[in-house]
């Protein structure tokens, strides 16, 4: 009896599952760092909050009376566009302290990405929306199909590809190993370079630009408390901070 005949090693196969995992471990370090990185910010911009917050709404709201009664002397257009750029700056800095630091970063697609986007987005949709699959698919539809909405909504366009490209890849007619891989191999390389993108986005920050000139935070809160003290002492001398340290 002859020997059971075994299947060739596929050499192009064998070298795209490398550069998968290659590009995985770049991947996994570069959201390492992506990670470090914001949580530095985050943890920067808490305690800037903390230490400044109060004394800049201090500082804006007379700053505004000021401009107020300067616009009781003399109504002209640019004491009230003072009043309404202070009244502007005010807003958007109380709207800034509730917002977390790192948004979510809806990707800077061209009107080409933005197409591309939809259709991904409609085609994937076609696929696993719950209402058109088998019961017994559902809950599983429903999760995916959160995700990909999720994905739509921040303009993730890898994440909306690489959903798509799961679906159709376990759809009624499979790819053949070797598209799986270099589908693979694709979407892993547009998620890197996303990655990347995105840490060149945070370092370039201004929030971490300020830490990297910051040796020592406290003196460096400590000095921005007391400059803002002046300033509002400078426009009411009765002030008095309810935390001064």
């Amino acid at each position: 009896m002859s020997a059971p005949l075994t299947p060739r090693p596929d050499p192009a196969a064998a070298a795209d599952r490398s550069t998968i995992d290659g590009l995985r471990k770049s991947l996994d370090a570069h959201l390492a760092q992506k990670q470090a990185l914001e949580e530095q910010i985050r943890r920067f911009v808490r305690r800037q909050v903390q230490a400044l917050s109060d004394l800049i709404v201090v500082l804006l709201n007379l700053q505004i009376q000021q401009a107020e009664e300067a616009v009781e002397d003399d109504p002209s257009l640019q004491n009230r566009q003072t009043v309404e750029r202070l009244r502007a700056m005010l807003s958007g800095y109380q709207r800034s302290q509730r917002a977390d630091p790192i948004t979510p970063s809806r990707a800077d697609l061209d009107e080409s990405e933005q197409q591309s986007l939809k259709q991904c987005f409609r085609r994937a949709l076609r696929m696993c929306h719950p209402d058109i699959v088998p019961p017994s698919r559902r809950k599983h539809a429903a999760e995916i199909c959160r995700a990909l909405t999720v994905a739509y909504k921040n303009g993730d366009l890898l994440v909306v590809q690489d959903i798509l490209y799961q679906l159709e890849a376990k759809g009624p007619i499979p790819d053949r190993p070797t598209d799986l891989l270099k589908r693979q191999i694709d979407v892993l390389e547009r998620r890197l370079a996303q990655v990347k993108r995105q840490l060149t986005e945070l370092r370039a920050s201004e929030a971490y630009q300020t830490i990297c000139q910051i040796k020592d935070w406290d003196a460096y809160f400590e000095a921005a408390q007391a400059q803002l003290r002046a300033q509002i002492h400078d426009l009411d001398p009765t002030f008095e901070d309810a935390n001064p340290t």
